[in-house]
């Protein structure tokens, strides 16, 4: 069983799978429920379905009274459950975080150069600035995971990566933490995200201390 890992977090869990299993394995170790189905079905390729049963063999791990449903913004919520919970995922890894107290972000992206042919639409100039020209490819990822977990804790879809969520420059790691400034016509908060090295992935989270 694929299980990478799972660790404490101040007020949660985090999980990650190592997607290894076929399609009709993963059907064994989860069985969509009768509310999923409709849901399931309407996958068409295979790495999709993976990616989804992955994310809810691993759920049953971390909090097995649980089920995932979502909200309008199409947010994932617990069933069953006080906690809160984000998901991400790639074709390698899947990635769950549950905190018992605060909304949770979770991004896993592999490292690729797709992120600089997109940073001038996500990121600022100031914030490219900051950018190890060494590690460009890793800190450029490390930004979008962060923006992204932030926009999943959120939870709303009237975020602007580049305007509204603005990274706080940080040295580059094996793994570290990253201070994010979400700041819109309502909100102006401060987040604190940690982020690790898996493999040729980085994978960025939100903690609550």
């Amino acid at each position: 069983m694929p299980l990478l890992y799972t660790k404490n977090t101040p007020t949660g869990m985090l999980g990650v799978w190592d997607i290894r299993e076929s399609v009709s394995i993963l059907e064994k170790m989860y069985a969509p429920k009768s509310a999923e189905l409709k849901k399931y079905q309407s996958i068409i390729t295979t790495a999709k379905k993976q990616q989804w049963l992955a994310v809810r063999v691993l759920m049953e791990l971390l909090d097995k009274d649980a089920s995932i449903s979502y909200d309008n913004y199409n947010r994932p919520l617990l069933d069953r459950s006080a906690n809160h919970i984000s998901i991400s995922h790639t074709n390698r890894y899947a990635a769950v975080l549950i905190d018992s107290e605060n909304p949770a972000g979770i991004d896993i992206e592999k490292v690729s150069d797709k992120v600089v042919n997109i940073s001038g639409k996500f990121m600022s100039s100031e914030e490219m600035n900051s950018i190890s020209d060494q590690d460009k490819l890793s800190h450029l990822t490390l930004f979008w995971c962060a923006k992204e977990a932030v926009y999943k804790l959120h939870g709303k879809k009237e975020l602007l990566f580049k305007e509204h969520i603005k990274v706080q420059p940080f040295e580059y790691g094996q793994n570290g933490n990253i201070n994010v400034h979400l700041i819109n016509d309502i909100t102006d908060k401060f987040y604190k995200l940690y982020y690790e090295n898996i493999e040729d992935h980085k994978i960025v989270y939100s903690i609550n201390e």
